[in-house]
């Protein structure tokens, strides 16, 4: 009865887990139980007593995590975690006071958990037998973008502050004058037309940039890539009005295209639709029409 109860309420026990560590807690506690029965009130106040217990429990994340699993020591007692545990831990600790059960569960399921990745796995097959959707690329004909500067597929080490979150560790995939592609953990949720800054620490170690607070670029899409990392497309801002670092950047380009190749995937893109077009077209003898319904309203989505 215990465990329904807790799972009824999964949300809020999931949302309390945030506030513990708080001097107020009790205050929020009490709010945000309002509105249940006083022996479901009791069971939420036990599990967060629970949680809140310091603990000495030995982490040891080898053959359970798919990051590189490295000795972490704390409190002179060796802990075996990867990159992603270590953050989930400091930033546990660092709201909780102490080492609590509460800390070592946040920890034990972090997203790159094998554990947590088959559930996930579970979870994602079963909706998507229930949905039962076609996935299938879109081909846009009449689309022959090109690009207005060269685009480089360069790898480097850099740095990416946004909100209150300060030096995050990422790589470029391909760089140009008013814009770049970034590989980015999945943890590091960030969303379409967001600012962030940006230090290219990878160029900072050869050349002296000039640019103390970063280059200020706007998130322009998120791409999924792999569990671990995401593809963040991002198009520069101009807001720190540098010439010398633009004239820098331009001439790197061009200097180094032959080395580490000019990004084509625009032209490849030009290339398929007229491939498609082509064979496509002169086959149709009809339009085909896709509708969307949203309860009683039907809406032309594509022609």
């Amino acid at each position: 009865m215990a465990d329904d109860i807790m799972l009824k309420h999964e949300n809020l026990v999931n949302e309390l887990k945030t506030y513990l560590g708080n001097a107020k807690f009790d205050l929020i506690f009490k709010s945000k139980t309002a509105g249940l029965t006083k022996p479901e009130q009791f069971l939420m106040k036990m599990e967060m007593s629970r949680l809140s217990q310091p603990v000495a429990r030995f982490i040891d994340l080898r053959g359970l995590v798919t990051g590189q699993v490295k000795p972490y020591e704390h409190n002179g007692k060796q802990h075996f975690m990867d990159d992603t545990a270590i953050e989930v831990f400091e930033k546990a600790l660092k709201q909780h006071g102490e080492y609590t059960l509460a800390v070592y569960e946040a920890v034990m399921n972090t997203e790159n958990n094998h554990r947590v990745l088959q559930k996930q796995a579970a979870e994602k097959s079963e909706l998507e037998e229930l949905e039962n959707n076609l996935s299938t690329d879109v081909i846009k004909f009449a689309s022959y973008e090109s690009r207005c500067e060269e685009r480089m597929n360069y790898s480097i080490k850099v740095t990416i502050d946004y909100n209150d979150k300060k030096n995050i560790a990422a790589s470029t995939s391909d760089i140009s004058l008013s814009g770049c592609k970034v590989k980015l953990a999945t943890r590091h949720a960030v969303r379409k037309n967001q600012l962030i800054a940006m230090r290219l620490v990878g160029l900072e170690q050869d050349f002296e940039l000039g640019l103390k607070n970063g280059i200020q670029y706007e998130v322009v899409a998120v791409e999924n890539i792999s569990r671990e990392f995401n593809h963040i497309r991002l198009k520069r801002t101009y807001i720190e009005n540098n010439d010398a670092f633009n004239d820098f950047l331009e001439s790197f380009i061009h200097g180094n295209k032959r080395r580490y190749k000019v990004n084509l995937d625009n032209t490849l893109d030009a290339v398929v639709s007229k491939g498609y077009e082509q064979y496509y077209i002169p086959r149709v003898t009809s339009l085909y029409l896709f509708l969307s319904k949203k309860m009683i309203s039907i809406t032309l989505v594509l022609a």
